[in-house]
């Protein structure tokens, strides 16, 4: 899951991860370097050095939401949630790489429309695709068995 974040002057649009950290649990202070913020890269080295890398065990619980203040504080504020289903959708709306005939591409246009439609009527959580009575559905990259 992840936050769509817009800065109110320049209108810049960042995509912010929530959440436990998966990459910072498996790269460490690399993420924080990549996504160019020195300040939590620099304490993440610190505390991984003077606590003999148990600190590590940590970081990824509480990187991403520390990161998120930060960017609120330089001026950026939340606009949407974001899902894979939404990133999909906007890719395939933009052109990218997903032709019409794709079936994987339908279905998650399809579902995100769902959402996005229940949530302009006023509704709470929705589930398009509720289970189905005769047991549990399974599902294969976005496709049912």
């Amino acid at each position: 899951m992840a936050i769509v974040m817009t800065h109110r002057e320049t209108g810049n649009i960042k995509t912010v991860p929530t959440g436990f950290s998966w990459t910072t649990f498996f790269f460490g202070l690399i993420p924080a370097a990549i996504r160019g913020d020195a300040k939590w890269a620099g304490i993440m080295a610190l505390t991984g050095l003077f606590t003999l890398g148990l600190a590590w065990l940590v970081w990824p619980f509480i990187y991403n939401g520390l990161y998120r203040a930060d960017l609120v504080k330089k001026g950026w504020s939340a606009t949407e949630a974001s899902s894979f289903e939404d990133d999909f959708d906007r890719q395939r709306g933009s052109g990218d790489s997903f032709g019409d005939d794709d079936p994987i591409a339908r279905y998650l246009a399809k579902k995100a429309a769902d959402k996005r439609q229940f949530a302009l009527a006023g509704g709470g959580s929705f589930d398009p695709d509720p289970p189905h009575p005769a047991g549990p559905t399974i599902r294969t990259f976005g496709r049912k068995q």
